[in-house]
């Protein structure tokens, strides 16, 4: 039997930020002037210039490191 992993709101703050493209945690956050709303923060990967940014559990981060 599988059982599933429960993921309470205190984990989520030591979730690491990726790039899901080149796997590289060279996360940068930049903050782009709007003109009606509010300034809006933008991840992106200072490797590969990527957006395609998330966030993955440490345990993934730790696997991926090994292989």
């Amino acid at each position: 039997m599988n059982k599933e992993k429960k993921i309470y709101y205190s984990d989520l703050t030591n979730y690491v930020d990726v790039c899901f493209s080149c796997k590289s945690q060279n996360i940068k956050t930049i903050i782009e002037d709007t003109e009606f709303e509010k300034d809006i923060e933008t991840l992106y990967c200072a490797d590969c210039d990527s957006r395609d940014v998330g966030s993955v559990p440490p345990e993934e981060v730790i696997w991926k490191l090994r292989i």
